[in-house]
């Protein structure tokens, strides 16, 4: 019995006819290892819940400590810009009492 000996490919279609076996090796390894997930997902639920909460308490508890720092900061700005007025008042008192002085001891 005689085999005959393989046709040969065309390379546009060589190139094509391995590009498409690789995208659908592709599509399969993909689909393949979201079912993995899926199901490891599936059995950690519980655990993933618990993790989920944890983190949760854990973002709300720096957003607080966030919010406690940007209040203080804005005190304390307030506070240098209060004690900023305030020596300015402080300047402006002292140079209209030294100023009455002055127009006290001419008369």
């Amino acid at each position: 019995m005689i085999i005959p000996p393989p046709r040969a490919m065309s390379p546009i279609r060589r190139k094509t006819n391995s590009c498409s076996q690789l995208a659908s090796l592709d599509k399969n390894n993909a689909l393949r290892e979201i079912k993995l997930r899926l199901s490891y997902l599936q059995g950690k639920s519980t655990t993933m819940s618990v993790i989920a909460h944890q983190t949760e308490k854990e973002w709300i508890s720096a957003n607080k400590k966030s919010n406690k720092e940007c209040h203080k900061h804005r005190l304390r700005v307030q506070l240098s810009n209060m004690q900023t007025d305030l020596r300015m008042h402080i300047c402006e008192h002292i140079i209209r009492v030294l100023q009455h002085q002055k127009d006290v001891n001419q008369k």
